[in-house]
Order: structure tokens, then sequence, then C-alpha cells
């Protein structure tokens, strides 16, 4: 009575399941079948997360499932019966999507690639390097942005922009100006008056960017040969 199990499936038991429950479950398949390669990719053409997320997503929720089980055992002494899916764990990531899509039969729009559907700006611009992804969440972000980088107080009140509707509206404008500027700057010079001026950002990294990240912490694992490497630290 004091066992506790753990059944990872690719779409539940059989119950929830259905016709599913003897299909075949790799990661990939399952970001197409739960709508997730569909916002990730182009309008036309949906695309694969980078890395194996219905995989990660469902080990995390069993991982979860299994703390709580244990806690509930010290308590009454009771096991549990644990039964996870990599297609349920994709389907509660994909929760905020699909109560768009079931409020106004639309969803949100796909397609945008590194670009937020409903607020701006919130997307990468080129410059002179790398790209840089800002994001302003509030009008006085978006002042400081057009007083201290796009060197335009004035544009924080333009009526084009002077609200998130507007610059949603007049997105194609905005971009325009800001894309302007930034191809002028440098991106190392831009990173630093973003961080002088508290405006969120973030530097479009590849897998080199990854491996010199200041804040990536690695931890020394001794390998059977003896030979030691240093492997990405749990969070």
């Amino acid at each position: 009575p004091r066992l506790i199990t753990c059944d990872i499936s690719g779409y539940g038991d059989k119950g929830a399941a259905g016709s599913y429950y003897d299909m075949k479950a790799y990661d990939m398949l399952v970001q197409a079948e739960s709508g997730l390669a569909a916002l990730t990719g182009k309008e036309d053409w949906p695309t694969r997360v980078g890395v194996s997320v219905a995989d990660i997503s469902c080990g995390m929720f069993s991982h979860a499932a299994i703390l709580e089980a244990l806690i509930k055992r010290g308590i009454t002494g009771q096991g549990s019966m644990i039964d996870t899916s990599l297609f349920g764990s994709l389907a509660d990531w994909m929760t905020v999507p699909l109560f768009h899509y079931e409020a106004d039969g639309k969803g949100p729009a796909v397609g945008h690639g590194l670009r937020h559907p409903s607020v701006q700006p919130y997307r990468a611009y080129k410059t002179i390097g790398d790209p840089v992804l800002i994001s302003i969440q509030n009008e006085r972000e978006f002042a400081s942005l057009c007083a201290n980088i796009l060197q335009d107080p004035d544009l924080a009140s333009d009526p084009r922009f002077s609200s998130n509707v507007a610059r949603c509206e007049n997105s194609a404008q905005l971009d325009a100006i800001i894309q302007e500027r930034f191809l002028g700057m440098p991106r190392d010079e831009l990173v630093g008056k973003l961080a002088e001026h508290r405006i969120a950002f973030g530097a479009v990294n590849g897998l080199r960017g990854l491996s010199e990240h200041p804040a990536l912490t690695r931890v020394p694992v001794e390998l059977p040969s003896g030979e030691t490497v240093d492997l990405v630290a749990s969070p």
C-alpha cells in the first residue's frame, strides 16, 4: 500500500487517450499534435521547438507528482498511482493560446518569430552584429526608449504610438523607426545603453553565446574513464 508508481505514456491511459492509446509518441510528433509546432513556426509551415520539450515537460510533471506522492505517503502512509503523458504535458503548456482560440474561434496569430503578438515593441531587431530583442511593457519604458535610445522623445506622444493598442495597430511604422536606429549601432553599444536605462532586453544568442554566457553555471562531473567534464548545473 505504500508503493508509488508513475506510468508515462504518449497520450494518457485508455480512458483519456481513446484511439490514441496505442499511438507512437516521439517528441516531435507530440509537438505537432498539441498545436505547439503551429504556434512556433511560420503561418504556412509549423516548426519544431529546438529542444525536446514534450519529453522534458512530461519528466518535470512526473517529478513533481512523485514528490507530492512522497509527501502524501509521509502523512498518510499510503502510496499513489501516477499517470502522466507527453501530450497532456504540452496541452497544459498550451492553455493560454487554447483559451484564446475557444474564446474567439481564431486564437493568437502565428508566424511572428521573435515577436510578441499583442505587446509592442516586443521583438528582435537587427544591429551591427547579432540581433537584440527588446521588451517594452508600459508607457514609462516606451518613453525611455524614445528619449534615450531612439533620440526622439516626442515619439512617445505621437498618437500612432502613444499606447500599446496604437503601437500594435501601427507596428510596421514603429518597427521601421526602431530598426533604422538599431542598424546604426554595434550590438555591444546598444546593449550597454539598454542596460544603463533599465530597458528590458535580451541578446539573441547562438550556442556560442550560451557557452560563453556569464549567467551559465557548470558543475564538474567525473566520468568512469576518470576524465572530468563541466556540465550545465541544475538551476
